[in-house]
């Protein structure tokens, strides 16, 4: 910071007053003035701080908040929704989770408006037909405009119907499918599906 300081001119007699800025500054003034200053940095140091965190967080991401749905937590569902974990995370990107069984039994209110981008798992559990993520999508949630990433994994006999059934729904909610992809999982193992995801999140992260 730079200080103008104006040089005092003499005393022109001996019993001339001194002028205000030649007499002396009490300590305690002294003191509560740099109190204030250090207090006034580690404020703008708390705030660059901050801010360098949030944009480490947000990535590459477009804009806005990331919303990353899972049809539902079970023991099948649990690998792959720490895999999207860890690969958000490590990509950097800021995100909220939401179960779609949550959505549709009411037990979570989250509103896809307030987001942008959605990051998608649908899944067939249990070599049946049902899936969470499809009985959210009719119920018909406002994704008008919103970019989506959507992996499905199923076995070969369930894959492609819910495929098929999950990209025309969101086309019909009036989403934007970016990234669609499929995975057939009778013959994956853990470090397959690890690798699936990460790849996923990273063309999502690029975008």
């Amino acid at each position: 910071m730079n200080v103008n300081a104006k040089t005092a001119k003499p005393a022109e007699s001996a019993s001339a007053t001194p002028p205000a800025a030649a007499m002396p500054v009490p300590a305690f003034s002294i003191f509560f003035t740099v109190c204030l200053v250090v207090s006034l940095a580690m404020q703008v140091s708390a705030q660059s701080g901050a801010a360098g965190k949030a944009g480490a967080s947000i990535g590459n991401a477009a804009s806005g908040q990331v919303l990353y749905v899972y049809d539902e937590v079970n023991e099948q569902s649990e690998p792959y929704i720490a895999h999207f974990r860890a690969a958000l995370d490590a990509a950097g990107i800021a995100y909220d989770e939401v179960a779609a069984a949550d959505l549709v039994s009411g037990k979570a209110a989250v509103d896809p408006a307030g987001y942008d981008r959605l990051l998608v798992h649908g899944m067939v559990m249990a070599f049946n037909s049902k899936s969470p993520v499809r009985d959210w999508l009719k119920k018909k949630p406002d994704l008008s405009g919103k970019e989506v990433s959507l992996l499905v994994t199923a076995n070969r006999w369930f894959l492609d119907n819910l495929y098929g059934q999950l990209t025309a729904l969101f086309e019909k909610d009036g989403a934007v499918l970016v990234d669609a992809v499929s995975m057939a999982t009778k013959k994956t193992d853990d470090a397959q599906e690890r690798t699936a995801v990460a790849a996923q999140v990273a063309r999502f992260a690029g975008r």
